[in-house]
Formats: structure tokens, C-alpha cells, sequence
């Protein structure tokens, strides 16, 4: 009994020897931490504070060996408490709390974005990584979550060893790098019991130094110490605490690229061993070896994560296809996940439509007249001609002498005669010797004669080129059109989530862009929407006809501005850099450049498939004069039924005179 008593005796005598230090060692880290929040957060509108609650972690008591770590867990609440009173005593910064328990639900605060984040954790080194792990994933889940934040990192228990707080540093800050987390400090006390070491290490890293490391986590860097003596906080070395940690030096660390070949973004895949592929060509590209050259990396091309395109979002609200690397239209503001370059394009959305059909040849002779023009002519003849046969009837009457001839007398044949000067035949050698019948036949023959020269101006340009029918110009005009569908493929309906109302209710959903460009072009009968960019290369460089002319035409209407983006998981170190190479390329114009060196290629070798004759003279051939001997053979057949006609007429004569002789 008396040893039982004993031993409980020196245990309590411990117990309250020890919390003042371990208290002056909570006290010690809020100050160092305030310290630190005034001189490299100041800036900073608004901090987070993470920690971890664990409601079945209650105070426990003390036995044997583990009585130092359970001092140690017995007063560990009073860590964030100290630090979070500290910084709203400040009163300078916003403060969000997250605290993690088993029921923890993140609330997003709108129109606002933390500049630093504060991670408290108590748990010892089995469980200190997946702690941290675990509060990380759960601000990610705030949509304001800021991976390029300033991240201070407490750990408020001791652990022994330099070796041992090296390598636990080292695996926080691997298991933050796969989150894209780089502006990190880890605070670690360097307080070795019972001396009365009261300072705290400050660990870093640096994933691009030394030069050649790709981001490859080897050692954590002791940059600085946080000495307080007293109520004096200072730092041992004054170093910058966040520094920069991206280099504009990559020394050839591979740029990862996840894409598809599609134009003119990416053209000209090459296929290698063990799966390797690249791009010689592409807007897309090109810029991509711009960044690549600026900041003297290396471009490797990853497998697509499936046979998908861009990709389409699913209802537990992942996304299929390229959309988590790579990207072509701006989604950033639909997946939370993902940081999107400055755009380098603005891809417009527009309706694309059959183009204008040639009209048929045989026509080439109606048309280059109106038919109202036609119909003035026609209404001239008939009037001129019975003029003239009123001008014969009344020299008739009003002259005493018989007339010398009768080649105008009677409707047929001043009808005929007038046709003979319309196609410019010979009519009658010798006109009546009458003024004024002579005078209607020249005014006559002065009107065709002008009438002809008109016509035979322009009859050669018809034939040539007989022109273009309507061509859909509006939207609605589409929309309501009976003989021409419309549709889109399942992508782009993603993107542009207005092309699926009720206005375009009877649109018809292709396999892919290709399928609707495809059938555009087969059954001439089919209208669909897509970016103008990819479309007007696609028809450069496989949708033209024999002539070079495009087989797929647009109209002005804008359905949608799309920009066009490189997308990169959210936190991405090297995007401000990224960003300034895209502009200075937009502004020295070379997006456009390489856009139309591209589109000029493309028609050089579409082309070689053209049968358009060289010079700018055309040898008229038989189908440019088809409309001729269509009216040729008109005649022809118009003849034939008058001859028949004259023979029925006349043998049914013949019949009736036999029977009433």
C-alpha cells in the first residue's frame, strides 16, 4: 500500500510540473504563429483555421509511460483556442473555422476567397498524415477553396529526433503536392524534454530546386527558426517564408499533355513505341511548344483517359472524356477541379448550313432575264405584232392600188415574221413598199436588235456560271424549314446547355461532330452548330467539291462565344507563368498566323484533288451549253406535234370532202 501511494505521488507531482511547460509551449506557438501572420499574411483579406475533433477523444487518464503524451493530448485544445483568439483579437483579418469531425459539413460563404489557410494537428506520427490528408479534403469541398494560398501547417505534439521530423515533413509535403499544394511552411516545436528548448523549426520545400528536380519530393528544407524569449518573438535567419517555388528554367521536366487529334488544335499524330505519341502541328500545339521552349521544358503526350472527346457530365457529377486534363471550350466554371489557362481563342458557335446549289444548266437561258422582264417581252410582241397587222389592214383599205406583195397580210403571217426578226432569221425579202408598215417593222427590228445584245452579253456569263439558289440565312429560317434538318452532337450539347430547349425541340443528336458534318454534306438536307474555328478547317481540308468550293457554309448569327482554354488541375504552380506566354503570344498575333498557315496548307493538298482548269479562260463544253439543246430538243418535239397535228388535221379534211362528194 505504501509503494501504491507513493507512486501516485510522484505521478501528480509530474503532472503539475509539466503543464506549465507544455501550456508555455501552446502559448509559444500562437505567438510564433501571430508573428508570422503579421509579417507574411498581412496582405490577406481572410484566413482559414483547420483542425480535427475526434468526439470520442476524450480526456484521458494518465498511466505509466504514456503520462508524457497524454499531458500533451490533455491540453491540446487549448492550441487552436490560443491561436484563433489571437488573430480575431487582430482584428485584422475575416476568419473561417473549419473543424473536423465525424459529421463535418463545409459551408460555402459567398464572394469570398481565403489568402491563407492555418492546419492544426494533434495526432501523433501513425496518424499525422492522413490528419492533415483529411482536413485538406475537406476545405476542398468549399467552392472558394484557394490551393495557391498561404499554407501554415501546426503540429502541436513533439516528436523525437531531427531524422524523425525530417522525414515526417517530407511526407506532408508529398501528400500535399499530389493536391497541387506548394506554398506550404510546416511548423514543427524543436522542444527536447527536459531541456528548455522552447523554439520552433519552420520546414519548406522546394519542388524545382535543385535544378532537374520535377517536382520529386527528396528533402524538407529547415527555413528558418522561431526563437521567443520572454515576449519577444523573432526569427533566427529573416527569411522570406513564401517564397516563389516555380523556376522559369525547367531544366526539360516534361510538360504532361493529355489530348486528341482534332483541327487545327492538334494535327499529325505520330505514333511511336510503348504507346508514346505526339503532334507535329496544330494551333494548340504550337502554343504548347511556345510554353514549352519559354520555360525549357519537355512535351510529353499522355493516354486519354477514354474514347470520349471533351466529355459529358455524369449525374453523381463526374466528368467523362478530357475534360479533367485537357480541354478546347472553357469549362472551368462547371468543374470545380480544374484551373483553366488564358483563353487563346474566342470560338463563336455558329449554324452551319448546306451551301447554295448550283442552279440546273438548262435554265441558264430563262435566267438572264427576270420573268417579269419576259413577260414584257413577250407582252411587246404580241402588242407590236398586232399593230402591225391593224397598220396592213388600214393601208389596205385606205389605198386605191393593190399592194405589191403579201407578206404581212394576216395575223399568222406578221406573228411569224416577227419571230423570224426576234432569233435573228431572215423575214420577208421584200416588205410592202408602205411607210408606215415599214416603219413598225424597223422600230421592231431596232428593239430585238437591242433586246438580243443584252441578252447574248450575259447569256455567256449564264453558262459558265449559272448561279446560286437560296441559301438558309437565319435561324429561324432553319428552324423552320421543312426540307432541312438540324442537330448537334452530344458534346456540344454539354457545352451549351441553351441548344437544348424547346426552340430546338426536333433536333437530332449525332454519334460525334463528325457524324453531323458527314451527313451535311451526303444528303445535302442537314444543318448543325458547332465552333467555327475547327468547322472552317474541317472544310478546308476535306469538305470541297471538284470546283474548290466548300461543300459546308455559315451564316452571321452567333449562337454562343466559346473560349477556347488549356485546362490544368486547380493549383497548378507554373499557371501564372503559363498565362503571361499566352498573352504576349496573343499579342504578337501569332494565334492568327499559325491559324492561317494551317488553313492555307490544308487547301494546298485539298487541291490536288481539284479539276478546275488553269487561266481564266473556260472552254465552253457540252454541259455548258445543255440548256441550249434542252430548248433544241423542245422544238423539236414542239415541231413534231404540229407536223402530226397538220397530217391529223388535214387527212380529217380530206375525209370530209369525200363524203359530201
Amino acid at each position: 500500500m505504501y509503494v501504491y501511494i507513493r507512486l501516485n505521488l510522484n505521478l501528480c507531482v509530474l503532472f503539475y510540473i509539466l503543464i506549465p511547460v507544455f501550456c508555455k509551449l501552446h502559448v509559444n506557438l500562437a505567438n510564433c504563429l501571430q508573428e508570422i501572420a503579421h509579417r507574411h499574411l498581412y496582405q490577406e483579406k481572410s484566413i482559414g483555421i483547420s483542425y480535427s475533433v475526434n468526439n470520442d477523444n476524450e480526456k484521458r487518464i494518465c498511466k505509466g509511460e504514456d503520462i508524457f503524451q497524454n499531458i500533451v493530448e490533455t491540453n491540446v485544445e487549448c492550441v487552436h483556442e490560443t491561436v484563433i483568439e489571437k488573430l480575431v483579437f487582430s482584428q485584422h483579418w475575416r476568419l473561417q473555422l473549419f473543424e473536423l469531425n465525424n459529421n463535418t459539413i463545409v459551408m460555402n460563404v459567398p464572394e469570398r476567397k481565403l489568402g491563407a489557410y492555418i492546419i492544426l494537428s494533434e495526432n501523433g506520427e501513425a496518424d499525422l498524415v492522413d490528419d492533415i490528408k483529411d482536413q485538406v479534403v475537406m476545405l476542398k469541398k468549399d467552392k472558394a477553396w484557394n490551393p495557391r494560398a498561404k499554407f501554415t501547417i501546426l503540429l502541436t505534439r513533439n516528436y523525437e529526433g531531427r531524422h524523425l521530423k525530417n522525414l515526417l515533413a517530407e511526407a506532408i509535403f508529398t501528400e500535399l503536392w499530389k493536391l497541387k499544394i506548394v506554398n506550404i511552411i510546416l511548423l514543427i516545436h524543436s522542444f527536447n524534454f527536459p531541456a528548455d528548448d522552447m523554439d520552433i523549426n519552420i520546414y519548406s520545400w522546394f519542388p524545382y530546386d535543385p535544378p532537374g528536380r520535377c517536382g520529386d519530393i527528396r528533402e524538407a528544407v529547415l527555413l528558418d527558426r522561431c526563437i521567443i524569449e520572454g515576449n519577444y518573438v523573432y526569427f533566427s535567419e529573416n527569411a522570406t517564408l513564401f517564397p516563389s517555388k516555380s523556376r522559369k528554367d525547367l531544366h526539360g521536366c516534361p510538360l504532361r499533355v493529355s489530348t486528341f487529334e482534332l483541327g487545327p488544335m492538334s494535327l499529325n499524330k505520330m505514333d511511336y513505341e510503348d504507346g508514346v505519341y505526339e503532334f507535329q502541328d496544330g494551333i494548340e500545339v504550337q502554343l504548347l511548344k511556345a510554353l514549352a521552349k519559354s520555360m525549357n521544358m519537355s512535351v510529353l503526350y499522355m493516354p486519354r483517359p477514354d474514347e470520349s472527346l471533351w466529355g459529358i457530365e455524369l449525374p453523381n457529377g463526374t466528368w467523362t472524356g478530357i475534360t479533367a486534363t485537357a480541354n478546347i471550350w472553357y469549362k472551368c466554371h462547371i468543374v470545380h477541379e480544374l484551373e483553366c489557362l488564358t483563353s487563346h481563342i474566342l470560338d463563336p458557335v455558329k449554324w452551319f448550313v448546306p451551301c447554295a446549289q448550283p442552279f440546273p444548266r438548262w435554265s441558264s437561258l430563262t435566267r438572264v432575264f427576270k420573268p417579269s422582264l419576259w413577260l414584257g417581252f413577250v407582252a411587246a410582241y404580241i402588242i407590236v405584232a398586232y399593230i402591225m397587222h391593224l397598220v396592213v389592214v388600214l393601208s389596205a383599205k385606205l389605198s386605191a392600188e393593190n399592194p405589191d406583195n403579201y407578206a404581212f397580210h394576216g395575223k399568222v403571217k406578221v406573228f411569224l415574221n416577227f419571230w423570224a426578226v426576234i432569233l435573228e432569221e431572215s423575214a420577208s425579202n421584200n416588205p410592202p413598199n408602205k411607210f408606215s408598215i415599214r416603219a413598225v417593222f424597223l422600230a421592231w427590228v431596232l428593239y430585238c436588235w437591242a433586246v438580243n445584245n443584252v441578252y447574248q452579253t450575259f447569256l455567256t456569263s449564264f453558262l459558265v456560271d449559272p448561279g446560286l439558289e437560296h441559301q438558309i440565312s437565319s435561324e429561324d429560317e432553319l428552324l423552320t424549314s421543312r426540307e432541312v434538318r438540324y442537330g448537334f452532337d452530344a458534346d456540344t450539347l454539354a457545352v451549351i446547355s441553351g441548344l437544348a430547349d424547346d426552340r430546338y425541340k426536333h433536333r437530332i443528336i449525332c454519334t460525334t461532330f463528325q457524324d453531323c458534318r458527314v451527313r451535311l454534306v451526303t444528303t445535302n438536307r442537314f444543318a448543325f452548330a458547332f465552333g467555327r474555328v475547327t468547322t472552317e478547317y474541317e472544310t478546308a481540308a476535306k469538305y470541297m467539291d471538284g470546283n474548290g468550293n466548300p461543300l459546308i457554309c455559315q451564316f452571321d448569327a452567333v449562337i454562343a462565344n466559346q473560349l477556347t482554354s488549356m485546362t490544368v488541375r486547380k493549383g497548378y504552380p507554373l499557371l501564372n507563368f503559363f498565362n503571361i506566354i499566352i498573352r504576349r503570344v496573343l499579342e504578337a498575333g501569332l494565334i492568327e498566323k499559325w491559324f492561317d498557315d494551317i488553313k492555307y496548307t490544308a487547301t494546298l493538298i485539298s487541291a490536288r484533288d481539284f479539276n478546275l482548269p488553269p487561266g481564266e479562260y473556260i472552254k465552253l463544253s457540252l454541259e455548258h451549253l445543255q440548256s441550249a439543246f434542252y430548248f433544241l430538243f423542245l422544238g423539236f418535239v414542239l415541231s413534231l406535234i404540229s407536223f402530226i397535228t397538220e397530217l391529223f388535221t388535214r387527212g380529217k379534211e380530206n375525209c370530209y370532202r369525200c363524203k359530201n362528194k
